[in-house]
């Protein structure tokens, strides 16, 4: 979402200061675009990456340099919304249903006057992949109550694609840091996807700057809950073990597929609680979400899990992982 561009900083000659003018506002009820793009000529679109950009906003498509959300939108002021990212492959969104739901049950229990329907969303999204050029891609819908203040009725909807960047090696794995903040297993606002996502910007950013591909919250019970941007599960003596949603995590699209393709390779699930301790001692285990599907966990902290490479189970859902894409979105 644009956000308000910065002031230019005044510049200093050889001898005086040259005096400068604030730039024009932007429209009232709009917030100014990002500076790192450059504004497109009518009738075009801007470009990101070599490749035409738009977004679907309230109703529309339109150019990214052209989307406007209202300075007074509740999801800019205060964080107050929900959002979906799915994963697109071949110009079609996995498990747009699945999504969609989550989504309305967020809204219901956040109080955002939204239901989307599975049809709307895979024609929508399939439409926005298709101007953009983007056969795979993440895919964000995003909703918010819209600018209470003005006594709007309406929320703001906004779906964006983003060309899909090489996240991992299915081969390599990841690496983890443990976050010092503490959750609560109590919050029911861990269950759902909200825009209200500061602590785990700030948890991963703080793993990445160490080193690691991913943060891991601990809750007030000392057990392993979820990843900033994952759910994990470990394989013990051939059983895959998760923590459970009341341990205080979100119930993630993939984590649900992962139950199900081990069901149908004869893999026992139990959902239980992990400690670190737990993770590290596993036979093998592993992080899910819908953009990076399955990925090998390797490590937590400097400790690695089992011998620190990709376990055979692991393995074997990522290929019926794929195997499950292809046959669903009939992509031959």
């Amino acid at each position: 979402m644009p956000v308000a561009a910065s002031s230019p900083t005044p510049t200093r000659s050889r001898s005086t200061r040259k005096p400068w003018t604030r730039p024009p506002p932007c429209s009232t009820l709009s917030v100014c675009p990002v500076k790192t793009f450059t504004r497109a000529k009518p009738g075009r679109t801007t470009t990101f990456g070599g490749k035409a950009l738009e977004v679907f906003l309230n109703g529309d498509f339109v150019d990214i340099r052209e989307a406007r959300v209202s300075a007074f939108d509740t999801g800019f002021l205060l964080g107050y919304g929900a959002f979906e990212t799915m994963r697109a492959y071949a110009g079609k969104v996995f498990r747009p249903g699945a999504h969609l739901q989550r989504l309305n049950l967020t809204c219901t229990a956040i109080g955002i006057p939204f239901q989307g329907e599975t049809h709307w969303l895979e024609k929508t999204a399939a439409e926005l992949l298709a101007r953009n050029g983007f056969s795979e891609a993440r895919v964000r819908l995003t909703v918010t109550p819209g600018p209470q203040e003005l006594q709007s009725s309406n929320p703001t909807v906004m779906i964006a694609a983003f060309p899909l960047q090489k996240t991992h090696n299915p081969t390599s794995g990841w690496r983890t840091s443990l976050y010092r903040g503490i959750i609560s297993s109590r919050d029911p606002l861990r269950a759902h996807k909200t825009t209200s996502y500061l602590e785990k910007v700030l948890a991963r950013q703080e793993a990445k700057k160490n080193g690691f591909d991913e943060a891991l919250f601990v809750n007030e019970k000392g057990n392993v809950t979820e990843g900033a941007a994952t759910n994990i599960f470990c394989v013990r003596a051939g059983r895959l073990l998760t923590p459970p949603v009341t341990e205080g995590l979100l119930p993630g699209i993939t984590r649900e597929v992962v139950a199900e393709l081990a069901a149908g390779i004869g893999i026992p699930l139990v959902e239980h609680p992990l400690s670190a301790i737990d993770v590290v001692q596993s036979d093998e285990a592993f992080l899910t979400n819908s953009v990076v599907e399955i990925v090998p966990l390797l490590a937590v902290g400097n400790t690695p899990v089992a011998d620190g490479k990709p376990g055979p189970i692991t393995t074997d859902l990522q290929r019926a992982y794929r195997e499950l894409v292809k046959r669903e979105l009939k992509i031959y």
